[in-house]
């Protein structure tokens, strides 16, 4: 098992489907890399855990700085294989990011999860210790 930083678009569609299944299903593999370079150019990192040659876990993270949080790592989505969950891979790979966040000067971690990720929630509170500290609030225009 190894946990590496994904570079190129190549290595971005690999894990395309994974997300598509559990983000966004009507997402073309052309849009993912196209909202990918957005957030790329605004400091967003792909890191992901490879074993035996294939992608297994994946999480798009950035470093940001707010009044209320100061200095910290921000996951903005993470997600398994449903094939290989619960065999340590996202714990490895948050082991991974936090160490390398706080080496950054972070003060924490902060994420977002929908609502209806219940098995993500029972992930971050139960096996990573994060706590549920508000609602988000959406509005489509």
């Amino acid at each position: 098992m190894i946990i590496k930083e994904l570079t190129t678009d190549a290595e971005y569609k690999t894990i395309y489907p994974t997300y598509k299944e559990e983000f966004n299903e009507d997402l073309s593999e052309q849009q993912f890399l196209d909202v990918f370079h957005n957030m790329a150019s605004e400091g967003c990192r792909l890191f992901a855990v490879e074993n035996n040659n294939e992608i297994v876990t994946v999480t798009c993270i950035a470093i940001r700085t707010d009044f209320a949080n100061g200095k910290h790592l921000y996951v903005y989505e993470m997600a398994t294989h449903p094939e290989h969950r619960s065999k340590g891979y996202g714990k490895q790979l948050m082991d991974h990011l936090e160490g390398w966040a706080k080496d950054q000067g972070c003060e924490k971690a902060i994420l977002y999860s929908g609502l209806q990720r219940e098995g993500a929630h029972r992930f971050w509170e139960h096996h990573r210790g994060y706590e549920r500290r508000g609602i988000v609030f959406k509005k489509e225009f």
